[in-house]
């Protein structure tokens, strides 16, 4: 009886960990918008955002100064993704490798990720 219920045990404690470990803190929210937003004092063109890990691409031929482009994408899990960015500013070309999408967040809704573009290849990003 000793060796079946240790046997149940080491199963269950498998069972929560793998749970734990594929799940922190609940359900992961889903991303279904990206929203790109110029924020520089000109315009941006030959926008193109990629997300890999989940076949995301989101482009936009031409940002006029201050103007904003919300895209709805399929849902994809918040999962540390990371974008990888290129656009024309001004003649110049910017690169960006890696930037985070995620956001702490405490409910398990979609939500809109931002992208806010800068002078000088500046980019951050912040959940809406």
């Amino acid at each position: 009886m000793k060796y079946l219920e240790r046997i149940l045990a080491v199963g269950a404690t498998c069972l929560l960990a793998a749970c734990a470990a594929t799940n922190p803190g609940g359900h992961a929210p889903s991303i279904d918008g990206i929203e790109i937003v110029n924020r520089s004092s000109s315009d941006i063109e030959s926008f193109r955002l990629a997300v890999p890990r989940d076949g995301i691409v989101v482009t936009a031929n031409r940002l006029a100064q201050g103007s904003r482009s919300l895209n709805k994408v399929e849902p994809f899990r918040y999962r540390h993704n990371n974008a990888n960015l290129r656009w024309f500013q001004d003649g110049v070309k910017y690169t960006m490798e890696g930037l985070k999408l995620d956001h702490e967040v405490e409910s398990a809704d979609a939500m809109t990720v931002v992208i806010e573009l800068g002078d000088k290849g500046e980019a951050a990003t912040r959940r809406r």
